[in-house]
């Protein structure tokens, strides 16, 4: 008929440790995020004028700043944004396929950062990089992308 339900196992879950108010957020915290993004920018500027742009996209997404004040990650968008403008069409396919999937998706929040600013001369160049980021990494570079909890 009925079985004994005595045991009481149940009970020592401390439930208490999922409550949203204890909740701690894992973060990074940008502890000289200043300093860093305006030497990146720095060595960004000096490739760009080599025309090595290849090199240029490469440094310009590593490490990015996503515990630092707006301020910040706005001058490395601008950074970002400067190396996507000055990469010809033709170099777009092969600086993307030189990209590791995660420096992809760090690639792609900045394209998506910066179709936020529709008024922006690098509307264009933006649509031509996405395509190339899609054909690279496939649909799932969106998918990370969008549920992605670090925000550029």
């Amino acid at each position: 008929m009925s079985k004994n339900t005595s045991s009481s196992d149940f009970r020592k879950i401390d439930v208490d440790r999922f409550d949203e108010d204890n909740f701690v957020d894992d973060a990074p915290v940008a502890d000289d995020a200043q300093a860093d993004v305006e030497s990146r920018a720095n060595r960004v500027r000096e490739m760009l004028n080599s025309k090595n742009t290849g090199e240029a996209l490469k440094l310009c997404i590593q490490n990015p700043p996503y515990g630092a004040s707006d301020a910040v990650k706005d001058q490395n968008c601008e950074t970002v944004m400067a190396v996507l403008t000055a990469t010809k069409s033709d170099d777009i396919t092969t600086g993307v396929g030189s990209l590791s999937p995660t420096e992809l998706d760090v690639l792609m929040k900045y394209v998506y950062r910066g179709m936020g600013h529709p008024e922006a001369p690098y509307s264009q160049s933006l649509l031509n990089w996405h395509a190339a980021i899609i054909k690279a990494g496939g649909q799932g570079t969106i998918l990370r992308v969008m549920t992605d909890r670090y925000a550029l």
